[in-house]
């Protein structure tokens, strides 16, 4: 299952055989992402002073690539006629003792083009193919 908005480019069937193998009710595909910011970061203690200053972090996250692999039996949990979201399921199948696994893909191998700086992206490595 796939978001409508994104390009991965991976090896499904790799992708399938580690969902398999893994005996995960779940798979979610996730991508590594890195956030810059260019400024200096002000942490305040309790009365409102500074604390400390992190000059220019740098963050780095798994995120959600919006691809997942799913046994037919995960979809049991949804109710008809109503929203559902993805992450409910999730939380639904965890619950009841499922296993939910995270196959990564690069930051590269991943562009949700529902994002206008991305789908830009997307055109212009479209052009160059």
């Amino acid at each position: 299952m796939s978001n409508c908005d994104i390009v991965i480019e991976t090896d499904y069937a790799d992708l399938y055989r580690f969902h398999l193998q893994n005996k995960h009710d779940i798979t979610l595909v996730a991508s590594a992402k890195q956030f810059n910011i260019p400024y200096g970061i002000c942490e305040l203690n309790g009365g409102g002073s500074l604390e400390r200053i992190e000059e220019k972090p740098e963050y780095n996250f798994l995120v959600n690539a919006g691809m997942y692999v799913l046994n037919p039996a995960v979809l049991e949990p949804i109710p008809d006629n109503q929203l559902f979201h993805i992450t409910h399921l999730i939380d639904k199948i965890k619950e009841n003792g499922g296993q939910i696994g995270v196959y990564p893909v690069s930051e590269k191998a991943w562009i949700d083009v529902g994002q206008w700086a991305e789908y830009r992206k997307a055109l212009k490595m479209i052009e160059g193919i």
